[in-house]
C-alpha cells in the first residue's frame, strides 16, 4: 500500500498542503518499441488549512479536475479509454500569498511515448481574494487596462526573449489577466509552449509595482507589503 505524506506549509499567513486527487497507472495496448505499455496520471491540488479558505480549496479543486478532463476531451477520451503509453501531470503551483490573496499557477505536463518532447499547457491562473472570497478580476486591480506601452515593456522583460518572434509582437506581449499571478515584486504573466512562438518560446515576464503604478487602482483589494513569494527550490 502506497503511503502519501502530506506536509503543511505556510507562506504569507496562508497554510496549505498539496493533496492528491488521482495518482493512478494502467496498462495500455499501444506503446512504441522500447517503451513500457503504461499510462500514468498524477493530478494534485492545493488544500488550505483554515476553514476560512474552504471556498478557495473547493474552487481550485474543481478547476484542476476540469483541466484534467479537458486534456482527455480533446481526443474524445478519458483515463479509462486512453490507449497510448505516456503520462500526464496536472496541478497547481502556489506563487505567492498574503492575508489578502492567494496567487496560483495552474498547468499540465503531458508526454506520449515516442513523441519528440512533452507538451506543457497553462490553464488560466487564479488570484484568489481572501477578503472577497472569490477570484480577483482585472477590473479589481487595474484602473487603466494594459496598453501598447506596457505590452512592449513586457517584451523587454521576457525571460526567454530570444525565442520570441519579434515580428509577431510589434504590439507587445498580450497581457491577458488569465495569464497573471501576483507576487511581492509585481505582476507576472506566464506563457506555455507555442503561445508566443514555437515549442521553446515558453517563459514569463514580470512588471514591477513601479512599472504598473500608472495603471493600478489607488485602493487595491490587497496590501502589497504583506505579499510573500514561495521560495524557489
Amino acid at each position: 500500500m502506497l503511503a502519501i505524506f502530506l506536509t503543511m506549509t505556510t507562506v504569507g499567513g496562508f497554510s496549505y498542503q498539496t493533496t492528491p486527487i488521482f495518482h493512478r497507472t494502467k496498462r495500455v495496448p499501444s506503446a512504441p518499441d522500447g517503451y513500457k505499455p503504461f499510462w500514468k496520471e498524477e493530478v494534485d491540488t492545493i488544500t488550505a488549512k483554515s476553514p476560512k479558505d474552504a471556498a478557495f480549496s473547493r474552487y481550485l479543486r474543481a478547476r484542476i479536475i476540469a483541466l484534467q478532463r479537458s486534456y482527455y476531451a480533446e481526443g474524445g477520451q478519458s483515463f479509462r479509454t486512453h490507449d497510448w503509453a505516456g503520462e500526464i501531470k496536472v496541478g497547481a503551483t502556489l506563487i505567492a500569498a498574503s492575508p489578502d490573496i492567494v496567487s496560483v499557477e495552474l498547468g499540465s505536463d503531458s508526454y506520449l511515448a515516442g513523441t519528440p518532447h512533452p507538451n506543457t499547457d497553462l490553464d488560466p491562473n487564479i488570484i484568489w481574494s481572501r477578503r472577497l472570497q472569490r477570484p480577483l478580476k482585472q477590473s479589481d486591480v487595474f484602473a487603466v487596462a494594459p496598453d501598447r506601452t506596457l505590452r512592449r515593456l513586457a517584451v523587454s522583460r521576457y525571460s526567454n526573449r530570444d525565442a520570441l518572434d519579434q515580428q509577431k509582437l510589434k504590439e507587445g506581449i498580450p497581457l491577458n489577466w488569465s495569464r497573471a499571478t501576483i507576487g511581492s515584486k509585481g505582476i507576472t504573466w506566464s506563457f506555455g509552449s507555442y503561445y508566443l512562438g514555437g515549442y521553446g518560446s515558453g517563459g514569463k515576464t514580470t512588471l514591477s509595482w513601479s512599472d504598473l503604478k500608472p495603471y493600478l487602482k489607488r485602493n487595491l483589494p490587497f496590501d502589497k507589503s504583506t505579499i510573500r513569494d514561495v521560495p524557489i527550490r
